[in-house]
């Protein structure tokens, strides 16, 4: 009965208080939803990302060989206990004309539907026939070119057989498109492919397998056997990974081995083959010139003998005839041995020349290099990746700072509510419950709230937040719609804690009322002790303070517990919102930091071998270049390789003002890179400013060491002076010094003088520049199509392979900002409205607390407006003081975040913009000002008599 009773008062005590129960509720669900939300988010997109991977057998290595790989290689490949499939395929690269416009394409064989690296058929079918093709489709479904339509590919790859005879690697140019697909290796939408435009095609074409002219795969793709656990992305993965790659590695290597082992053979084949040739044109050559020795002598010996018959009186018609025969079978066969032996001279050279080219052939050294590529390589994937990564950091960060601040909000709610029923608590241990007993009941209230509140969170969190995040990625990415993800443990454990910490806060607000007796709690709690504040101290501004001004101030410094929980509740809300501008605006200072500080130039030239840099020059479009050397070299870090940029920038001195692309002895012969006027290291500040990361001081490049980039020396805890290590794509390890560390945000960078890098790694005879950056003539690039223009101008140059634009690269970062925009908009939004729901509370309990003093100045005859000024007076001083703590506050968190956010690539500026303060403070005194006119009408209905009854 008694257990009954106290149950009864449970329910009775929550149906009497429900704002009070639902604030809880909400605050509860708004913590749970955000955190249950952004840890679910990168889930949602790993799985679903990772479903489409194994739907289409994205391939988990890939084996690349210079020298191609063989049917041997695969059946190797496939033996392995380990692998699931193997196939070994062809890719090339590729020109089409869409539109007037020439397309680079990564054009790939399709063998059937169920291979490696598969393809999601959006309209049409799939190849069948010889002389069938499939095309990209973009977001819109919309195909590359029409279906139906035939388009022609152009590829300038020498491809040679094993016996050095040069193939078409494609039987036709043209094909019949017969559908548009999206394939699980390209992911990037059109507009996000404009940042990796110098390092994969703008689109990919998929052929038949049979339409391939190729002596040898270029490619072996390898799907391993995986359990359900090892998904993309996972560290499982990535340990299934890492346990294989070596052994695969070394299979490849002896592949290559044993690929050079059978071109040698061949070559000593072929050699073989010429000499017997050789040996077999001498013999026919020595039997014909033998025959036609024979011949003429035979000839003279008759002609001789006429010639004597005729002298001995003979003469007759006949014999003068047959003197006249001879004579002309005697003219003839000289002709016919010199013509013999002309010929034979010409077959002898032939075949002479033939065995020699052979055995040149047969000397050069192969050069082959081999790689062993994992999913990372394909750069789609990659990025994508690091996109849950992001969203992965700000969960990590954000979402505890947001518990916190509900946690001391419920606790103060909880704490005034057990207050209020002081006489309550004495009555039921006067009946005999027990300490236990009595604290259940508030338990249970707050429980029953949380419970209410986290089951609601759960479901937001997984049903609303991944979708924002998920589909404003999808701006980026051609992906499947988002399969909605339910991590149970997660989410019961997000369940348990948000009760066990609502629980507690129960436990911590009852406690010291459990510890009085009785007839203690039945009596009225002692009012605060009034004390004299420090502002009194200061005489010539107290004096000058009205007198409910004074009472305002004294008023806030006496509650203290009322006043900390208020400025940090508020403060807390505001420390958010600073940080979710802050975010916002880091990301966006990247493009104003880097292309506006650092990156000057208005593109980079991807130059081909030995470049005539007089014709870049003099091209329609008036231009100044720098070129350079870069190299994507590996650094270690954390037990992994790290790819690093090395630019080497050539020196500007030299004689006559020319920029060595080679040797000396090779300049000398005239086989150097020249242009007109110097240009080199000290027109680098031209192009690009090296600015000291701390005093951002202009750097300069010398030949006593090299400058690295921030985010670089941070990964690997470089500082000026250290020496550090790289290895460069043969394998072979070098080491540097460290003179100057420079700020950049996109990409690690190595810089180094041509000297340097000479001294550094020897490679004077084999340094050749790559690259050069340009600035145009003055006109900076406004839209697309000046963009496209100038590109295709330049691609059209026979010394030029990509044309790789900053406008490009700052259009894409604009995008992806906008890509990132709900989660931005999801840390203000929830902010906001955790900060409106801890005002209210606040303000509720405020007022709740004060309903004596409030009753009494209404009967002293203030207006209803004049009770609202004096108590909103407080509230909007401490909401000040709330915010300017949240500044500092959001500082921290602001950059507790974004070193969450950064990348091994990428970094942040760690700096808040004015109008970010700004913004957070309107917001935040605007749900002040909010709540403040919801309250109104509670202040209007506190009815005086009863009130004056009440006790505090």
């Amino acid at each position: 009965m008694a257990r009954s009773s106290l149950k009864k008062d449970r329910y009775r005590t929550i149906k009497n208080s429900l704002d009070r129960f639902f604030s809880i509720a909400i605050i509860v669900a708004l913590g749970v939803a955000f955190f249950i939300g952004l840890k679910t988010a990168p889930i949602a997109m790993k799985n679903t990302l990772n479903s489409y991977y194994e739907k289409y057998n994205l391939a988990d290595f890939e084996m690349v060989s210079t020298l191609g790989l063989t049917e041997d290689d695969l059946f190797d490949t496939e033996s392995l206990g380990y692998v699931n499939k193997a196939e070994g395929v062809y890719n090339i690269p590729g020109t089409t004309v869409v539109n007037d416009k020439e397309v680079t394409l990564d054009v790939n064989s399709f063998e059937d539907e169920d291979q490696i690296n598969g393809l999601k058929v959006i309209r049409g079918r799939l190849p069948s026939n010889e002389g069938e093709a499939v095309v990209e489709s973009n977001k819109e479904g919309k195909p590359l070119v029409p279906i139906g339509s035939e388009i022609e590919i152009s590829t300038d790859i020498n491809v040679k057989d094993d016996s050095g005879n040069k193939v078409n690697p494609l039987k036709t140019r043209r094909f019949t498109v017969v559908g548009s697909v999206n394939s699980p290796v390209y992911l990037f939408s059109e507009k996000s492919k404009l940042l990796y435009s110098g390092l994969n095609s703008n689109s990919y074409i998929y052929i038949n397998k049979k339409d391939f002219n190729l002596p040898t795969f270029t490619k072996i793709l390898i799907k391993l056997d995986k359990r359900p656990e090892q998904k993309a992305y996972s560290d499982k993965y990535t340990s299934l990974i890492d346990d294989n790659q070596d052994e695969l590695k070394e299979m490849l290597s002896g592949f290559v081995t044993r690929r050079k082992r059978n071109i040698t053979d061949k070559a000593v084949a072929k050699i073989r083959d010429e000499q017997t040739k050789l040996n077999d044109a001498k013999s026919k050559a020595d039997k014909k010139l033998t025959d036609a020795k024979v011949e003429l002598e035979t000839n003279e010996t008759r002609l001789d003998y006429l010639s004597s018959a005729n002298y001995n009186g003979l003469d007759t018609p006949l014999s003068r005839n047959e003197i006249d025969s001879a004579l002309r079978d005697v003219d003839s066969g000289k002709e016919k041995l010199k013509n013999e032996k002309k010929k034979t001279d010409e077959q002898l050279k032939m075949a002479n020349d033939k065995l020699n080219s052979a055995l040149k052939e047969a000397e050069k050294p192969i050069d082959a290099r081999y790689f062993l590529l994992d999913r990372n390589s394909y750069l789609s994937y990659f990025d994508y990746g690091e996109s849950t990564k992001k969203v992965d950091s700000i969960s990590k960060v954000f979402p505890v700072f947001f518990v916190i601040v509900a946690f001391l909000v419920c606790l103060t709610t909880i704490t005034r509510m057990v207050d209020e029923e002081r006489g309550n608590i004495g009555l039921l241990k006067a009946l005999g419950y027990t300490n236990y007993q009595i604290e259940q009941k508030y338990r249970f209230y707050s429980t029953s709230a949380a419970s209410v509140g986290a089951a609601l969170g759960i479901v937001l969190g997984i049903l609303i937040f991944p979708k924002i995040v998920y589909d404003n990625y999808g701006l980026m990415y051609v992906i499947p719609k988002m399969k909605y993800t339910i991590a149970p443990s997660l989410c019961i454990a997000t369940f348990i804690a948000s009760v066990a910490l609502t629980s507690f806060t129960a436990t911590l607000a009852c406690a010291k009322d459990l510890e009085e007796t009785p007839i203690t709690l039945f009596m009225p709690k002692a009012p605060q002790v009034g004390k004299s504040i420090f502002l009194e101290k200061i005489g010539f501004i107290w004096k000058r303070l009205s007198f409910i001004k004074k009472v305002t101030f004294r008023n806030i410094f006496r509650y203290k517990k009322r006043f900390f929980m208020t400025i940090f509740g508020i403060g807390g809300c505001c420390a958010l919102l600073v940080s979710a501008f802050g975010l916002k605006n880091s990301i966006e200072a990247i493009i104003d930091e880097q292309y506006g500080q650092i990156t000057l130039y208005d593109g980079v030239f991807n130059l081909k071998e030995n470049p005539n840099l007089n014709s870049v020059i003099n091209n329609s479009r008036s231009i100044s270049i720098l070129p350079f050397y870069e190299d994507n070299v590996t650094v270690e870090s954390g037990g992994k390789d790290k790819n690093v940029l090395l630019n080497v920038f050539v020196d500007g001195d030299k004689e006559d003002g020319y920029i060595a692309n080679n040797t000396k002895n090779e300049i000398d012969n005239g086989k150097s890179v020249s242009i007109n006027g110097k240009s080199g290291i000290g027109d680098l500040d031209k192009y690009m400013n090296l600015l000291d990361y701390k005093t951002e001081k202009k750097l300069s490049l010398t030949d006593d060491g090299a400058i690295i980039t921030e985010q670089y020396a941070k990964n690997l805890h470089l500082k000026t002076g250290d020496e550090f290590e790289f290895k460069d794509i043969d394998g072979i390890t070098y080491s540097a010094k460290v003179v100057d560390i420079s700020k950049n945000y996109l990409t690690n960078y190595i810089f180094m003088t041509q000297r340097y890098y000479e001294k550094v790694t020897g490679k004077d005879s084999k340094f050749k520049i790559n690259k050069a950056y340009f600035n145009l003539d003055g006109k900076k690039i406004t839209n697309h199509k000046e963009a496209d223009k100038i590109k295709s101008e330049y691609e059209k140059n026979p010394n030029v392979a990509l044309v790789d634009l900053s406008y490009d690269r700052i259009d894409n970062l604009n995008y992806t900002v906008k890509s990132i925009r709900s989660v931005f908009l999801l840390m203000v939004v929830s902010a906001g409205a955790l900060a409106f729901v801890v005002m209210y509370n606040l303000t509720n309990i405020n007022i709740g607390e004060r309903i004596r003093e409030i009753a009494t100045i209404k009967v002293l005859g203030f207006y209803d407006l004049e009770v609202a000024e004096y108590v909103y007076r407080e509230n909007m001083i401490l909401s000040i003081i709330g915010i300017l703590l949240g500044f500092a506050m959001g500082i921290g968190l602001h950059r507790v975040i974004i070193s969450t956010f950064e990348m091994d690539n990428m970094m942040f500026p760690k700096s808040i913009q004015n109008m970010s303060f700004l913004y957070s403070f309107l917001l935040t005194a605007l749900f002040s000002l909010l709540v403040n006119g919801a309250m109104y009408f509670k202040l209007v209905r506190i009815k005086m008599v009863e009130s004056l009854k009440s006790v505090e």
